[in-house]
Formats: C-alpha cells, structure tokens, sequence
C-alpha cells in the first residue's frame, strides 16, 4: 500500500500559519505576539504550531521568508509580461516595495518587526534581495537600459533603483506616492539610456 506524499493539506495549514503569523506580527508586534495568538488567529491549536514550528523565532524567520518568496513570484509575473519597461520596472517594485508602504505607516510596531527581521531574517532577506536585484539587472539588461555611458551595468542599475525604492518606501505618505516617485526615477534610467516609450 503506498504511503500518500506530503499532504496539500499539511501544505495548507503551513501556509494559513505564515499568513496567520504575518497578520498577528504586524497587529502586535514582535515580542508581543505568542504563538498562542498565532495559534487562535489560523483556527488551530497551539500544539499544532509546534508540528511545523518549534519556536516563535523559527515561525517568524518562516513567515518572513514566506513573504518575500511570494513577492519575488510576483516580481517575476510583472517583468514577464509584454508591457513597456518603465511600466514593468514601475510594477516590480511596487510589488517589492510598494504593497508594504501602508503597513509601514499604519502600523505602530513596524521599528520592532524591523528589528526582529534584522536580527532573525537578515541573511534570508539579503539573499531574497540579490534575487530580487538579479531579476531586475536581466530584465533592464533585455531592455537595453543600461547606460554604459555614465559607467553603469545592468546590476549597477537596477542597485541603485533599489537604493531610490528603500528611501522612498520609508518617507512617502501612500502608495500613489510611491508609485509615482518610483515612476519618475525608472523614466531618469530610461531618458539616460535614449529608450524612453520603449517596450
């Protein structure tokens, strides 16, 4: 008799549990929150934390990896469709940056969740990000974008868009705002690089 393969449901409740986790991270922060809150907000038990995590620590790393892993899937949809570049570059990093500007002004605990991270996640969220500057350094590569007469590469471009998208996602006060800044700085890219209007 053959054993079934690792359930879609034992999937399912790890993937409820990140998301879980995330949305009770954010609501009361990183030292507040108990897996016995993670536990009541997924509909499950608390023991049942345990099977797939043996720590708050080990859920937190979990979840932040879970989330940046969803973010690059989508990065990589937007840079795959056939829009122009400006468009897709502008897309990408609302998907990286931008979808998270309301967290960062709405919540009251997004110092700590920052901390934490630093602290649990940082080798993870730093190799998340080379993937994420990787993606874009192809994709302005494809596009031609990358102005060798000012002496940058594809990987020097898309850096340093990324350096203008981390300032902004901090000092913005929406998400319009941040599109549109972002916008305004991969046109400078494009104008630099003789492609404006380019697809």
């Amino acid at each position: 008799m053959s054993s079934s393969p690792p359930t879609e449901s034992t999937s399912t409740v790890r993937e409820t549990l990140l998301e879980k986790a995330l949305d009770v991270f954010v609501r009361y922060g990183y030292r507040k929150t108990s897996m016995e809150d993670v536990a009541t907000a997924a509909g499950i038990s608390r023991q049942t934390i345990y099977l797939h995590f043996r720590s708050k620590e080990a859920l937190f790393l979990a979840g932040t990896e879970h989330l940046f892993d969803g973010a690059l899937q989508a990065v990589g949809r937007r840079l795959a469709n056939d829009t122009p570049i400006e468009d897709a570059l502008v897309g990408a990093f609302d998907e990286w940056h931008g979808r998270f500007v309301e967290t960062f002004l709405n919540s009251p605990h997004i110092g700590e969740i920052m901390e934490a991270s630093n602290s649990l996640a940082a080798d993870a969220v730093c190799a998340k990000e080379d993937k994420f500057v990787a993606l874009l350094a192809a994709a302005i590569e494809k596009a031609g974008l990358a102005p060798a007469s000012v002496g940058l590469s594809p990987t020097d471009a898309a850096s340093l868009l990324n350096a203008t998208s981390r300032g902004y996602k901090h000092t913005v006060s929406s998400r319009d705002e941040y599109q549109q800044k972002m916008r305004s700085a991969v046109r400078v890219l494009c104008a630099a690089s003789g492609v404006l209007n380019s697809s």
